[in-house]
């Protein structure tokens, strides 16, 4: 199986993303909280309205940083990179994104968020995604857009919960890779 397969992508998503779920399900354990308390979902419906719009908005916002501004070129290069070495579809967008917003969002906000607090989770966050790197001050400069988008999925968490804050995060991937993919397409084109 070659490291561009699609198989190859899928088995390795779903082993991180289910490594993290059973992680914070053990932390649970340890922490005596019963895992189906953390699935807590007290915001109206137009709040989740306006958390989703808000998630789409900064997809665009930061895509459109990144495709505009040559420092973040390396950055959008590993994007296209990714979505063409994979041939991405929509569906393919749909799930990633999806596994990425929900099993994600249950070990970084529902069980790390209450231990360490917002900002040592968003840093961490954001570090076990590679966005800060010292040797590549441009990857940085974008980890930093990333740590204050974590932020915000960690404050729509403290104040909507955690179905909220996986909308967020799945909105923002969903878009954003959707993004890239059109703009690699109209590229080939």
């Amino acid at each position: 199986m070659k490291t561009t397969d699609k198989k190859f992508l899928y088995i390795m998503l779903f082993l991180l993303e289910l490594a993290l779920v059973i992680i914070a399900f053990v932390l649970t354990l340890f922490a005596k909280t019963r895992f189906a308390s953390l699935f807590s979902f007290h915001s109206p419906a137009l709040a989740l309205f306006i958390i989703i719009t808000a998630g789409a908005g900064a997809a665009v916002l930061i895509s459109l940083l990144v495709v505009k501004l040559s420092v973040f070129s390396p950055v959008y290069d590993l994007l296209k990179q990714l979505v063409a070495g994979f041939k991405l579809s929509i569906a393919d967008a749909f799930v990633i994104a999806l596994t990425a917003g929900i099993c994600e969002e249950i070990l970084f906000r529902a069980v790390l968020q209450p231990m360490w607090g917002i900002w040592i989770t968003s840093f961490v966050f954001i570090l076990l995604h590679g966005y800060f790197n010292p040797l590549n001050w441009r990857m940085s400069l974008f980890g930093l857009l990333m740590f204050c988008l974590s932020l915000a999925i960690g404050f729509v968490y403290m104040n909507y919960g955690l179905i909220p804050a996986m909308a967020l995060h799945f909105t923002y991937d969903f878009t954003a890779l959707t993004i890239i993919k059109t703009l690699n397409k109209n590229a080939a084109a």
